[in-house]
């Protein structure tokens, strides 16, 4: 029996392909992308950037070809807004549950159908009602259920993820959850998860959003607000990684509103440490510029050759 199950685990892949973040900020942070077939777990405080990571992590997937699952618990999601920030609107699978138990089957469907979906959110887990609550009275004692169906979810998440065989063909599964102020805590932080412990424990990659730099100076000059947060978690790479990034909240002559400064991320990392220089001209993947910025011009005008120049910029800043 236990040799058996050794042979079934030395057959799989125990690399962890990665799909882009969108954001290369928190690609160098969660170690080169979200890892496919891992629970992720997306915390933090209202207007912290949760939804977004997660808007960013959808349209990524769709530039693969993936199809995207959005089960939208709050019934938040805006197509305008998620068009600004790349998803294919048309052809995302936009799921609104009735409770908390299908939230978490539609999740475990995405699962087990890894050749038909590329990613699965739920945005939030707080938002998910129970069906007991959903069905009782706004007064009935319901402590614990929540915590004890999110905990068999997440039990259930991981074996069905585990059973895959491709580690190259599992789905991204994204959750989305909430601060909430714990009561009587004296000592230390008073912010707790809601939904049980097991989303923590189960969870490869935990994301703590901080509190975004939003100046009224910074946003009238420039458009922009910075977004911030840290990696609690990561069973995949270097855990406690912090991140900051600017998204543009209205059009200017740097950033588009929902736009990303990406490209001039990377360009920072490619001109310092990855270009060669030779007789006056550059060279990047055996390729010849005649200036370094002709390399940012053909990142902006090329998503396949910055897709190459982030992976290169991404492995550059993890081995020095």
């Amino acid at each position: 029996m236990i040799m058996s199950v050794i042979e079934r685990t030395k057959a799989k892949n125990v690399v962890h392909p990665r799909i882009s973040s969108g954001i290369f900020a928190v690609d160098c942070a969660i170690g080169g992308g979200w890892p496919l077939g891992k629970p992720i777990l997306v915390v933090g405080m209202e207007s912290y950037g949760k939804s977004l990571l997660a808007y960013k992590a959808i349209a990524s997937a769709q530039r693969k070809g993936k199809l995207a699952v959005l089960v939208d618990a709050e019934n938040s999601f805006d197509p305008e807004w998620g068009k600004l920030l790349g998803i294919d609107v048309e052809a995302l699978v936009h799921c609104i549950p009735d409770n908390a138990q299908d939230a978490y089957n539609i999740l475990i469907e995405v699962a087990q159908n890894p050749d038909k979906y590329g990613i699965g959110v739920v945005d939030s887990i707080e938002a998910c009602i129970p069906e007991k609550e959903e069905e009782g009275n706004i007064d009935d004692y319901n402590i614990g259920t929540k915590a004890k169906l999110t905990n068999a979810y997440f039990r259930k998440l991981t074996t069905t993820l585990n059973k895959l065989k491709d580690n190259r063909q599992k789905p991204v599964i994204m959750h989305i959850n909430q601060y909430r102020e714990n009561p009587g805590v004296m000592m230390g932080s008073n912010l707790t998860i809601p939904g049980g412990l097991g989303q923590r424990f189960m969870s490869s990659i935990i994301v703590s959003m901080k509190s975004p730099n939003v100046a009224d100076d910074k946003l009238k000059t420039h458009g922009v607000a910075t977004i911030n947060g840290v990696t609690k978690k990561n069973k995949t790479f270097a855990p406690k990684k912090n991140f900051s990034f600017d998204i543009g909240l209205k059009d200017t002559d740097s950033l588009q509103i929902g736009q990303i400064a990406n490209e001039s991320s990377v360009f920072s990392v490619i001109k310092n440490g990855c270009l060669d220089k030779k007789d006056g001209k550059y060279y990047l993947f055996k390729e010849e510029y005649r200036i370094q910025r002709d390399v940012l011009i053909r990142m902006e005008q090329e998503p396949d050759f910055y897709e190459k120049c982030r992976i290169l910029a991404v492995e550059t800043l993890k081995n020095g």
